[in-house]
């Protein structure tokens, strides 16, 4: 083999990996979220919610781009057959 043919086939190598690295790259750049939600949660020292049971909901950005929440809400359902027919209870 001639020196050409090895740095020509070296030149190819290297550009499939970098072509299939930006491929990669660009599937997984973007905000990536991770949704917890806690219930049946007291509180403390806040007498608004003395007595009650709350549910708090976190969100957390993982991804390498920054993302905006809007908003968010939630429904209640009372029992598992009306989740099944999606009739929700509540939706406050």
């Amino acid at each position: 083999m001639s020196p050409t043919s090895i740095v020509a086939w070296w030149g190819s190598i290297l550009s499939t990996i970098v072509f299939l690295w930006d491929i990669y790259k660009h599937r997984t750049a973007g905000p990536k979220l991770r949704f917890t939600v806690q219930t049946g949660m007291g509180t403390i020292h806040m007498p608004m919610y003395d007595g009650k049971t709350v549910m708090i909901a976190n969100v957390t950005n993982y991804g390498d781009r920054p993302t905006t929440i809007s908003g968010l809400s939630y429904v209640y359902y009372e029992n598992r057959s009306l989740l099944r027919k999606r009739s929700h209870d509540k939706q406050p």
